[in-house]
């Protein structure tokens, strides 16, 4: 009897992926039809999510142009309270 091999071979990984490529294409060819009527189902339901989807992308759209200001703002600040290379800085004790 012959141990297990440890790594499949190339063969056998194109036989698993051609075998899993055919049960998708079973499955896509067998759900088609249903495809189109589950989208005219879903549309009404979808409506009312438009305007908050572009409440969202506003949102995130001012947010992003505060928050660059303000980061480069905190950049700024940071560079100029680092202290300067070979500077020496001394700590005093409270």
């Amino acid at each position: 009897m012959q141990a297990p091999r440890a790594e499949p071979s190339p063969s056998d990984i194109a036989d698993e992926i051609n075998s899993l490529s055919a049960g998708l294409g079973i499955l896509t060819t067998a759900l088609f039809p249903f495809a189109l009527p589950a989208l005219l189902l879903a549309l009404p339901l979808a409506i009312p999510l438009i305007p908050l989807a572009l409440l969202a992308v506003l949102v995130v759209l001012l947010v992003r142009i505060v928050a660059l200001p303000l980061r480069l703002a905190r950049d700024l600040v940071r560079r100029v309270r680092s202290p300067q290379p070979g500077h020496r800085t001394t700590s005093v004790p409270c």
